[in-house]
């Protein structure tokens, strides 16, 4: 069960993304990307503090701090939009969005979700006497706090502020006032008419010559198809499938291999899907992560119409299926390299 999201900066360069470390990294030009799924444990993202949380990483702020590799408007924006995505999923609400739940990587180190009382007694001493104290580690937040909270090591100021002229020790008070104000935005409209099936936006599948489903083009021209359909023309398999608050599908084929190459995409107010390719079972047949190597989804899918789509050209691109658009009858024609002329 997810209780904690922890907001961090990679401190690299903008175009890191190394799996193993954070679930998402969010990219300087916003782009997401997910690398390991919610529901797996990650072991060293937050210090002490990894059970029952998940982590959400901009690369930026290697170098000279401020300087070389500052992070941008859209790559905050964007890492807000997926925290916000990720708490409507869960079920919280705008008001559940406090520092009990979603916290910057400088305020979990100087232990800001317990009392200051508390953090005192946690500061400028070892791991063993704070944890003695009740708390989950010593404070190596950083040094000094606007609001006069106890100043720790330094060896953590993640988001102490989101650009060098701010008070040092506001920026997880900005970041969660952006999160609300997203969970409260309205539902992409373009989804919306996937769900109230608006003909406009269809546009017919065809695998082997012969129609295979329905898609829905949308006003950016994604191609939204629904995963089921996908599947059997390719002699791919539904293996697990998990609802709840973090849902997945595994899929199952000896045939194909993921690229690893495609983005995330922000869907708020929709509920979102992970899809992974042959993610390893237990002895139970039931899908399993591994801490020490996490196992990452290909694509991400959205419920509509109580089915999960994915974005087209993403699957097709994963997993090597050529396809072609054909404007005249607005259809779209997979697994054949010699396509109908355009």
């Amino acid at each position: 069960m997810i209780r904690k999201i922890y907001l961090h900066w990679s401190g690299t360069h903008y175009n890191w993304a190394t799996p193993g470390h954070y679930h998402t990294i969010v990219m300087s030009d916003g782009t997401v990307k997910r690398l390991t799924g919610y529901d797996q444990m990650l072991r060293t993202h937050t210090y002490a503090r990894n059970a029952n949380s998940v982590s959400i990483c901009c690369s930026c702020m290697g170098g000279v701090a401020w300087r070389d590799y500052p992070p941008t408007n859209i790559q905050i924006d964007n890492m807000c939009k997926e925290v916000a995505s990720l708490a409507l999923d869960l079920g919280w609400g705008p008001n559940d969005i406090t520092i009990s739940t979603v916290m910057t990587h400088a305020e979990a180190a100087a232990n800001r979700d317990f009392s200051k009382w508390q953090a005192w007694r946690g500061t400028g001493v070892s791991f063993g006497t704070a944890r003695y104290y009740g708390l989950p580690h010593d404070n190596y937040g950083p040094i000094s706090w606007h609001d006069g909270w106890p100043g720790g090591t330094a060896e953590r100021w993640d988001w102490w502020q989101l650009k060098s002229s701010d008070r040092g020790g506001v920026g997880g008070d900005i970041l969660r006032d952006k999160i609300r104000n997203f969970m409260q935005a309205a539902a992409d409209p373009d989804l919306q008419k996937i769900e109230n099936y608006q003909q406009e936006t269809e546009c017919r599948l065809f695998f082997g010559g012969r129609v295979i489903s329905t898609g829905y083009i949308l006003s950016d021209n994604r191609c939204y198809a629904r995963l089921l359909d996908l599947t059997s023309p390719f002699q791919i398999r539904i293996g697990t499938v998990q609802s709840g608050d973090i849902r997945f599908i595994n899929l199952l084929s000896d045939k194909y291999k993921p690229k690893y190459m495609t983005d995330a995409p922000i869907i708020p107010n929709f509920p979102n899907v992970d899809i992974y390719l042959n993610r390893p079972l237990d002895v139970n047949g039931n899908a399993v992560g591994d801490q020490d190597f996490p196992v990452q989804p290909f694509v991400q899918g959205v419920l509509l119409k109580r089915s999960t789509y994915v974005i087209l050209a993403d699957f097709c691109k994963e997993l090597g299926i050529d396809y072609a658009y054909r404007g005249a009858d607005k259809s779209i024609h997979l697994g054949t390299k010699t396509a109908p002329p355009m």
